[in-house]
């Protein structure tokens, strides 16, 4: 038996079966590909990284938010690292964005990105909204693309 265009009845499951398998090896294939070209490392119009400098005799954890200009009291703002070793330096990517320079211009219209170090100890004795309330942190600083530009990258303590 045929349909209009001369097709047996009985192909219509083998060109199905074909086709169906292109669109799913095409629907593998491209996350792949995809993957392929995203690049984990900074380059010079993209920073994934800052470099933290302790150069405190205590641990300390680091925590960011474009909620400019009071951050503190948003709950949403993002953990860069909760371990940063007493009198180390560490390279630590932003867990929440893709580029740093996308994420300060376009998050707010001020282009402004806070950083907040934090005595680790207090992170992990006090929840977090008793930390927020009396604002326990022991650094704020108020950054810009320029400003990273300027220091390389890099973010100390104190």
């Amino acid at each position: 038996m045929y349909n209009r265009v001369g097709i047996a009845k009985q192909a219509y499951p083998y060109l199905l079966s074909k086709i169906m398998k292109k669109y799913i090896f095409i629907l593998l294939i491209v996350p792949f590909l995809l993957a392929a070209n995203c690049n984990g490392d900074d380059s010079e119009d993209c920073h994934l990284r800052v470099t933290i400098v302790n150069n405190w005799d205590k641990d300390i954890s680091i925590y960011a938010s474009a909620d400019y200009p009071d951050s503190i009291s948003n709950l949403g703002y993002a953990i860069i690292d909760r371990d940063i070793e007493a009198n180390s330096t560490k390279k630590v990517r932003f867990e929440y964005i893709d580029c740093l320079e996308t994420t300060i211009n376009y998050q707010n219209k001020d282009g402004i990105m806070m950083v907040y170090f934090y005595d680790k100890e207090v992170i992990d004795s006090y929840p977090r909204d008793t930390i927020i309330k009396y604002r326990m942190y022991l650094k704020k600083i108020d950054l810009t693309i320029d400003d990273l530009q300027n220091s390389d990258w890099t973010l100390t303590y104190p």
